[in-house]
């Protein structure tokens, strides 16, 4: 899901919405106000964005700053990706989709070996979601991955020691609950060979598994999401917002469907207030 679970608006996801600094909320109010040909309208305004260290929702991973001629004309090299604006990344970061690739599990154990061994019994929950998760099913080549982190990791400690490690943040805070969305394979020149998005938060039960797990037991529901990304991705190509939203309707109804067929089958051990979850012993796989 995450084109998955993770385009949808609920979920954290790779929404460009969140890149601009120093005013995001005002920013974030239009978009949802006016929709995306407002905000393409504004992206041609924009400022540039800040430094790498300014970020506070990366979409790309952010290489060291590449100087603009005192000209005022580019460089040879390509502008650094914080020096663009949202017109612009929406162009070098098209929406793509490709036939499910056998590959993308592969690409999923390499990382979730490489969290296992950066997280050892604090990682709780390691899941493959989005629709590389899903056989058959048509996805952007970008393979999405679920970290649930023991609640005794702060959501500080958990944007520190993974970006440490080589993640750049696309979403989310310092606060809880945590919800983080990190990535790896964006460069000024475009997708890198392989893309990650990493969605980090504390044990629980999300809906990123159900919708998941109902497109692979329901493939007329897998065929059906399919074509309407297909649809939206050759009207949005260029405008990843408008893509996520518009598939939001049909994310919703197909993840209340799953939870209600399934039950809580992915639901982590609470205490009886429901308050946190009981985090148990080891890396749980999904």
């Amino acid at each position: 899901m995450a084109e998955n679970a993770v385009d949808h608006p609920s979920f954290v996801g790779y929404r460009f919405k969140r890149l601009l600094v120093p005013v995001p909320q005002v920013v974030m109010s239009w978009v949802l106000e006016d929709g995306w040909r407002r905000r393409a309208a504004l992206a041609r305004h924009r400022p540039r964005l800040g430094p790498v260290g300014a970020w506070t929702g990366d979409e790309q991973r952010r290489p060291a700053a590449v100087p603009r001629s005192t000209t005022g004309d580019r460089d040879s090299s390509p502008p650094c990706l914080s020096e663009m604006t949202l017109e612009e990344l929406w162009r070098i970061f098209p929406i793509v989709l490709r036939r499910h690739d056998p590959a993308y599990g592969q690409w999923f154990e390499q990382v979730r070996h490489e969290l296992q061994a950066q997280w050892g019994p604090l990682a709780v929950r390691i899941s493959h979601i989005g629709s590389t998760a899903v056989p058959g099913l048509l996805a952007k080549p970008t393979v999405d991955i679920l970290l649930e982190l023991s609640i005794g990791v702060a959501p500080r400690q958990a944007l520190e020691r993974l970006i440490a490690s080589g993640w750049t943040r696309m979403s989310g805070d310092v606060l809880e609950p945590m919800r983080l969305a990190m990535n790896r394979g964006y460069t000024p020149r475009g997708y890198a060979d392989r893309v990650f998005h990493l969605h980090v938060r504390h044990p629980g039960d999300p809906d990123e598994l159900y919708f998941r797990d109902y497109l692979i037991d329901h493939s007329d529901v897998r065929d059906e999401y399919g074509a309407l990304k297909r649809g939206l991705q050759m009207r949005f190509e260029h405008d990843r917002e408008a893509y996520t939203e518009a598939k939001t309707p049909f994310i919703r109804a197909a993840t209340a469907r799953a939870r209600a067929q399934y039950g809580p089958r992915h639901a982590l051990g609470r205490e009886p207030s429901g308050a946190a979850p009981v985090v148990p012993h080891g890396i749980v796989r999904s």
